[in-house]
Order: structure tokens, then C-alpha cells, then sequence
């Protein structure tokens, strides 16, 4: 991977040490190289001496320095509120306070706007893994599965983005906005497809308590049941294509729909939660006769990819033999989700991360990096942020 080099200039020194310091110390650093300045002289001399610059990050009052300095090289303002630097300034802004996995997708959405090509490393080595959770029965612990998996990829080092596509889902806190996160995305998708990739990288936010990418606010259900299969596929090689993510994991509605055929055609593993139970089972037999008989060439393509797994296994001891299927592995139950616990919650959960991350590597998937610690790789936090600005609400 080609590195991108940014040149930021600021006279708060410790601000420009400290972000600095996070690029290096996290997933970031693969892609990105950052050199600081404090005065305009230094930064002048760095540009004129043929040193690599990609992108200029500049306070204020460093724009006029740095404007003509290298041709072609875009600039952006670095501010502490909106409108700092005047109505005739021309230049995007960049808010210095907000946390530093945002700014830097800013960064390289100003990037691919300004026409720079962007690598098409997928951040492991080997592609991004796109996989599926699924149930045809609600409450069978899809939400709280598929947020633990993108879990699991963020503690392991590679980058994941989390899809919430069920119309009634448990994830993603927040009012059914009509503007703004997903619905937004839908909407270019269909009027304008050719922005989508650099809208994908200004709407996306990072949930700070699992370490984690989604779109932010709600969306309402009926944006999502009428996901068209075009439209779910576009949306899925979009979030497959970000050069950030190693791995894509997608939270489906149990109506099975075209979106979902679709969805499954495009996962390297689908993961198909059945609950222990005798009605479980009735509706894990329904859904497949439907696919079966509905789509009867595309999911046999699909099929291969599925993995089915007990969900809260050993509650009831129903044997899984009448169904005809072969199970991965067992999902055990959940503490966190008993009362008023959220599937956020159970996600952290170690029964379940083990369980989760025991499914992944009979997928095929071996995260490279090992397991870090609960501090995750994202280093430290920006100045002027904290747990409460960097956690997703």
C-alpha cells in the first residue's frame, strides 16, 4: 500500500504530537504518515525541499502560507467551530475537536472528492469478508451476533463495518431519521450512484465501545423493507470497496426478501441462526423451502455459504435431526440480554465472543494480529475528546 502522506500545521504543538502519536499507534498507520508543524517557515521549507506531501491539514492562520505551495495538493482548514475562517475562505473545514477516526475519513473523503485515487487494499491482505447473520425467527440473537463478529474483527485489528438492515432491529439507538446515515445512502444509491463511495466515507461513524463502524441515527422500517436487490447489492459492494474495512458483517430482517437473496450472494458466509425449539425449527425448513422454490438457481449458488448455527442451544434439548441440517456451532445464552440489556451489551459478552469468534475460523476466517487487549488498537483519544464525544450515540 501506497502511504498517504499529511501535513499538518497548527500551533497548538500537542495537538499535532498527539495526532501524530494516534495514527501511528492505530490501524490508520497502514495507510496514513503524518508530519507537524507549528510555523509557517517550517512548513514552507518541508513543501519547497520535494518532501512528500498528499494532503495539507493547516489552522487558519497557516492558509495563506500554504496555499500554491505544491499544485494540485489539496488543503484543508483545520477549525475549532464552523465558519472560523470566513464565508470567502474556499477551502473544506475539518473540525479539530471530534474523534480522530472521523477526521481522518473526512480527510479521505476530501481526498477522493479532490479526484486522488484511493488504494484498493481492503486492509488484510486478502479482500473483505462479507458475511451475513440471518434468522427467520426475531429474537434468535441475529443483532447481537452480527455486532459481535464486527467486534471481534476490531479486536483482532482489521477494521469492520456493521450494517443494521433489519427494518425492526434492537441496534443502532437513535430516532427513525429520514435524513442523514443510511437512508441518505439509499437515496444516492438510486439518484446518484457515481457519489456514493465518497458520501459512504462522510456518513459513517465510529462506535467507540465496540470499536466499531456504522451509520449513525435510526432509519425507518419502511426504507428498509423496501430494499430493493439492486439496491442491497450496490450498498453492500460500496462498504466492501472502502479501502478501510477488512470486513463487512450485514443484520438482516427474518422476512426473507429479494435484498436478502442478493445479500447472500455477495457474503463469503452466511450465518443461519435456528432457535433450539421445535418452532424454530418449522420456520428454518419454511424459509429454505422458499428460497428453494422462489430462486431456485441463485440460492443454489447461495447455499453452499450457509452455516447453520443453534441459537441458545441446549434450552429445551428439541433434537435438530428433522430438520435435515447440519450445524457450525452453538450460540450459547446470553446474561446481558435478559431485562433491559441491549444487544451492544451481550456483543462484549465472553461466552458469546468465543462462540462467535469459534464460527468465524469454521468460516475460513483467520483474523491476522492475534487478539489484543480490551484497549483495542485504536490508541489513544484526541485532544479535546473522551469516551463520552468517541462513543456512538
Amino acid at each position: 500500500m501506497v502511504p498517504i502522506y499529511l501535513c499538518v500545521a497548527a500551533r497548538e504543538a500537542e495537538y499535532v504530537s498527539r495526532l501524530a502519536d494516534y495514527v501511528r499507534q492505530s490501524p490508520y498507520g497502514r495507510e496514513w504518515r503524518v508530519t507537524g508543524f507549528t510555523t509557517e517557515d517550517a512548513l514552507h521549507q518541508y513543501v519547497k525541499a520535494g518532501y512528500p506531501a498528499d494532503l495539507l491539514l493547516v489552522a487558519p492562520e497557516f492558509a495563506g502560507a500554504a496555499g500554491g505551495l505544491r499544485p494540485g495538493v489539496p488543503i484543508a482548514l483545520l477549525v475549532k467551530r464552523s465558519g472560523e475562517a470566513g464565508a470567502d475562505a474556499g477551502l473544506p473545514e475539518v473540525m479539530q475537536y471530534q474523534p480522530m477516526p472521523n477526521l481522518l475519513r473526512q480527510l479521505a473523503a476530501i481526498r477522493a472528492e479532490h479526484g486522488v485515487p484511493r488504494s484498493t487494499d481492503a486492509g488484510n491482505g486478502r479482500g473483505t469478508l462479507v458475511a451475513a447473520v440471518y434468522s427467520p425467527s426475531g429474537g434468535s440473537g441475529v443483532t447481537s451476533t452480527a455486532l459481535c463478529m464486527a467486534h471481534l474483527a476490531a479486536r483482532s485489528g482489521v477494521n469492520a463495518f456493521y450494517l443494521d438492515l433489519d427494518p425492526f432491529g434492537g441496534a443502532a439507538p437513535g430516532k427513525a431519521d429520514t435524513e442523514g446515515g443510511l437512508p441518505e445512502m439509499l437515496y444516492a444509491l438510486q439518484a446518484r450512484p457515481a457519489e456514493a463511495a465518497g458520501l459512504f466515507e462522510r456518513l459513517r461513524t465510529h462506535d467507540a465501545h465496540l470499536g466499531i463502524d456504522r451509520f449513525p441515527g435510526g432509519c425507518p422500517p419502511e426504507e428498509k423493507m423496501a430494499l430493493s436487490a439492486d439496491a442491497a447489492g450496490r450498498l453492500i459492494r460500496t462498504a466492501a470497496a472502502c479501502p478501510d474495512y477488512g470486513a463487512v458483517f450485514v443484520d438482516l430482517g427474518s422476512a426473507p426478501t429479494e435484498a436478502h437473496l442478493e445479500i447472500f450472494l455477495q457474503s463469503a458466509a452466511i450465518f443461519w441462526l435456528v432457535p433450539d425449539h421445535a418452532a424454530g425449527l418449522l420456520k428454518a425448513e419454511a424459509a429454505l423451502g422458499f428460497f428453494r422454490r422462489r430462486y431456485p438457481d441463485r440460492f443454489a449458488e447461495a447455499e453452499p455459504r450457509i452455516r447453520f448455527v443453534a441459537a441458545r442451544a441446549g434450552q429445551t434439548g428439541v433434537s435438530r435431526a428433522a430438520a435435515g441440517l447440519r450445524f457450525a456451532g452453538r450460540l450459547p445464552e446470553v446474561p446481558q440480554l435478559h431485562g433491559a440489556g441491549r444487544p451492544e451489551e451481550a456483543a462484549r459478552s465472553p461466552v458469546l465472543l468465543g462462540a462467535c469468534l469459534g464460527l468465524l475460523g469454521a468460516a475460513g476466517w483467520k483474523p491476522e494480529g492475534g487478539m489484543p487487549d480490551d484497549r483495542g488498537p485504536r490508541g489513544a483519544h484526541a485532544a479535546g475528546t473522551g469516551p463520552k464525544q468517541d462513543q456512538y450515540a
